[in-house]
């Protein structure tokens, strides 16, 4: 009877020791981390806007826009002054360029697409400056450009830090005066064709940051998300036509651009929590409660029963290949990585999966492999040995 490895925290922790595309457990829940402002949870959860943990940065506008990606436990920012992307440990408080945007104005917004693995920044200067160029997972250029007055008819505006929707494929990016709205678009189209239209902006002035918040509580609404604001002193929760569910005027200054942090391993009793980047001196990162631990939310859970059924197995032993059989609820792009022994990334497929099946993937040295498999809602690490 063939036997199948399960994954495990090691296995985890040694592929983000080694390789920067591999699972890791960075970003996990700092339960006893110390608090900025003094607050006594409730419930072992913090109310609403507060501040728990803040780091200052090394450079000034550092923190013109901000994105957070699951598979790596980290947040980029832009950074105006460099025209640099920066990437940001939440535990360490490590603050370092991994690559330079080539802006020709300034590097403004930032947002991580899930579905591919790319960056898009807004290059842009208010008047005649106004592009969104892609770039690769390390930071390359793909020449995947849009302009944005081109697209939306505006003109003498600026797009700052938006995000990136997985459930409806769209990216949703504030756009400050000329309109003082959110724009919504499917970057998937082509030049021309990209602008599905805006959204009201609930605090109608300057507002700089947003950040999806895919999971949304029992309270009966949809999924809902994060805004912060430049000049007005507001940071809130709204639902997705821009009227708010909360918010309050905590007193901030500059507030650039904000994204919900959901790093891998969150248990249901974890607290959810904001980061926003500021862009004026002291330029500065803030973690921040929004009240609610991942089991107040409806989709959270969901998303684990959702997750329960994908039946995915790798055999512990493969001849000269890796075998991955799956089970799944529904069709799905999945992604498969091999990995060496050291962590190195050596094979990668992906594939359009429905119902049940196999894929196989030939593997040229005998050894020790570790094998990713992502599809959906489902993100497993497996180990098996090639003989």
């Amino acid at each position: 009877m063939m036997k199948y490895t399960t994954a495990l925290i090691g296995v985890v922790g040694l592929l983000a020791a080694y390789s920067p595309e591999a699972l890791n457990t960075k970003g996990m829940d700092l339960g006893n981390e110390p608090l900025i402002s003094g607050y006594v949870p409730m419930y072992g959860k913090a109310p609403f806007g507060t501040i728990v943990q803040q780091w200052t940065l090394s450079t000034s506008y550092g923190g013109a826009g901000i994105t957070f990606v699951r598979d790596s436990g980290l947040f980029y920012c832009c950074n105006q002054t460099t025209g640099g992307v920066y990437e940001f440990d939440p535990s360490s408080g490590s603050y370092t360029q991994v690559f330079a945007s080539g802006a020709s104005a300034l590097a403004w917004g930032l947002h991580f697409d899930e579905s591919d693995g790319t960056f898009w920044i807004t290059d842009i200067d208010g008047s005649s400056i106004a592009i969104l160029r892609q770039y690769d997972s390390d930071g390359v250029p793909t020449g995947k450009t849009f302009n944005l007055f081109t697209e939306t008819g505006a003109s003498a505006c600026w797009w700052c830090s938006g995000d990136y929707d997985l459930d409806s494929n769209e990216v949703w990016i504030p756009r400050v005066s000329a309109g003082n709205q959110i724009d919504r678009f499917d970057l998937d189209q082509p030049s021309g064709s990209t602008y599905l239209g805006q959204v009201t902006n609930p605090d109608p002035y300057s507002l700089r940051g947003l950040g999806f918040l895919h999971h949304l509580p029992n309270d009966g609404t949809l999924n809902s998300m994060i805004l912060s604001n430049w000049y007005t002193d507001v940071f809130g929760e709204a639902d997705l036509n821009g009227a708010w569910i909360q918010y309050l005027n905590p007193g901030w200054y500059a507030a650039a651009g904000n994204d919900v942090w959901e790093p891998l391993g969150l248990t249901l009793a974890d607290s959810v929590y904001d980061f926003v980047a500021t862009n004026s001196a002291p330029d500065a990162i803030w973690k921040i409660a929004l009240g609610y631990a991942w089991a107040d939310l409806d989709t959270y859970v969901e998303e684990q029963a959702d997750r329960a059924l994908y039946d995915i197995k790798v055999p512990s032993i493969g001849s000269g290949r890796v075998v991955v059989s799956y089970l799944v609820p529904r069709p799905v792009d999945m992604t498969v990585s091999v990995f060496d022994g050291s962590g190195r990334l050596v094979k990668e497929i992906a594939r359009n999966v429905d119902n049940s099946g196999e894929l196989n993937i030939n593997i040229s040295n005998n050894g020790v492999y570790f094998v990713r498999v992502a599809a959906g809602v489902y993100n497993e690490v497996f180990k098996t040995i090639v003989d």
